[in-house]
């Protein structure tokens, strides 16, 4: 996996000195959405599960909830904006374009699968329970990603003349993998702590299209696969994480191109 990423890494900015055009395009309508590249994590470290209360609640420290019960959970989707890409592209002939750039994602997910399932909540006083205790915030984990993650990506686009184009393309990226605590209070999520357990490897192939553009914006979608590798490395070397070595994903949006 390392081997194929470093050639992969080389290649990318293998590019032609004549020719070349800026790619700048800022896409902040490109959702993706790729099946769960962790499966589950199992024997989360007491220390991230004991959640402090929170600084505003009524009983302050003179009350402790204790340590979340439940040690293990299931990991969620990767939910993402695609918002940003910079970098180059050659015309390799008449209707073909080498382009090679590197994006950012900001992965909306992280907020939205925040406040983890029942049994890994705790209320004061009833843990693993939905009764809440007086005067103080349910506090939980869940697993969860980076909410920036940058990326790497090379591709070949096929254009058909007056009918948008096609491409197929490869990419790279690194980010971590970890535990989100934080708080229920008034229904209102607020949020503690990430404590990182290690960084996921991913390699990607993918098929997509652009619409046809009217002036600078246009339309995309793309399909691929993900093959994932994960480097625990850290402060919490006995959790358990078990990965999907594939994952799945596609994307619809668009954006504006300067």
């Amino acid at each position: 996996m390392k081997k194929a990423a470093a050639v992969f890494l080389v290649l990318i900015f293998i590019v032609p000195c004549l020719g070349v055009s800026p790619i700048v395009e800022f896409t902040p309508f490109d959702f993706q959405f790729s099946s769960p590249p962790v499966k589950s994590v199992h024997n989360v470290p007491e220390s991230i599960r004991n959640v402090p209360p929170h600084k505003d609640d009524r009983w302050g420290y003179y009350s402790h909830p204790g340590p979340i019960r439940a040690d293990s959970g299931d990991a969620p989707w990767l939910m993402e904006i695609r918002f940003l890409k910079l970098g180059l592209g050659v015309d390799l002939a008449e209707n073909i374009t080498w382009r090679n750039y590197g994006d950012l994602s900001f992965n909306f997910g992280h907020f939205f699968h925040a406040g983890g399932d029942l049994y890994r909540r705790n209320y004061t006083n009833a843990p693993d329970t939905s009764k809440r205790g007086y005067g103080a915030a349910l506090t939980f984990w869940t697993p969860g990603y980076d909410i920036l993650i940058p990326g790497l990506r090379t591709e070949l686009q096929f254009k058909n003349k007056g009918e948008g184009s096609w491409f197929f393309g490869a990419g790279y990226r690194l980010y971590n993998f970890g535990i989100i605590t934080g708080y229920d209070r008034y229904d209102h999520l607020s949020f503690h702590d990430f404590d990182e357990l290690g960084k996921i490897q991913e390699i990607s192939l993918y098929l997509g299209g652009r619409t046809k553009s009217e002036g600078r914006w246009f339309g995309e979608y793309r399909a691929g696969v993900n093959f994932n590798s994960f480097d625990q490395k850290g402060k919490y070397p006995d959790a358990d994480i078990k990965m999907n070595d594939t994952s799945f994903f596609f994307a619809l949006g668009g954006g504006y191109k300067f």
